[in-house]
């Protein structure tokens, strides 16, 4: 998966993430180590391995959604 790839799903699933978290109405802590990244799909200049785990922080906080 090249980096452009990579950005347009960190920014699916961010979208993902801010939509349950209205559904829910509850901020969830499992996006902790997320959130200590400090980066969003915007931050283009950012390193395609710090947004491989973006994308892989993500989907492990999602999956905390559906237990």
């Amino acid at each position: 998966m090249n980096k452009d790839e990579l950005i347009q799903m960190h920014a699916f699933l961010l979208q993902v993430k801010q939509v349950l978290e209205d559904k829910i109405e509850k901020k969830r802590e499992d996006f902790s180590s997320y959130a200590a990244l400090d980066v969003a799909p915007y931050h283009i200049f950012k390193s395609k391995k710090i947004q491989k785990l973006a994308v892989f922080e993500l989907c492990k906080g999602l999956s905390c959604f559906f237990d």
